[in-house]
């Protein structure tokens, strides 16, 4: 099949699937700054437990910092794809307000790495279940 090279408006993109790209900026763009204000209280948090953990007698020195380690990571972690939503989100809002395609293939293109991204951490999350099980069973089996 021959690929041919049309823009996203002469392909026959109505006025309810415009809409439905509206709305599913709103909700992206709602979306990504919710992650983004979770990924700022968990710095905010982090750094709060490392300031005043110790001194109210919750952890010792080294889990302070393992805490806060762990906390600074995970926030870093959800600090990408609540941009690439807010970016996809404001470039497809207006690629369909100015009828750019440029600006429609720029927010595609962030859509494509939020979920590349996502995709990513879910297999290292599953990968590091998946070697936790093993490990569990192995050490399981070394204290029965």
């Amino acid at each position: 099949m021959e690929h041919q090279n049309l823009d996203i408006f002469n392909t026959g993109l109505d006025e309810t699937a415009k809409a439905y790209l509206l709305e599913t900026t709103r909700w992206a763009k709602f979306l990504g700054i919710m992650i983004l204000i979770g990924s700022a209280f968990a710095v905010l948090f982090a750094l709060a437990l490392w300031l005043f953990g110790a001194r109210i007698g919750i952890y010792s020195g080294s889990e302070l910092i393992v805490t806060f380690i762990y906390l600074i990571i995970m926030a870093a972690l959800y600090i990408y794809p609540g941009i690439a939503l807010y970016r996809f989100s404001a470039h497809i809002k207006r690629g369909i307000q100015l009828g750019s395609q440029e600006l429609i293939n720029s927010g595609l293109r962030y859509q494509k790495n939020f979920f590349r991204y996502l995709g990513i951490l879910t297999i290292l999350a599953l990968s590091l279940l998946l070697l936790s099980i093993v490990f569990g069973g192995v050490a399981g089996l070394m204290y029965a």
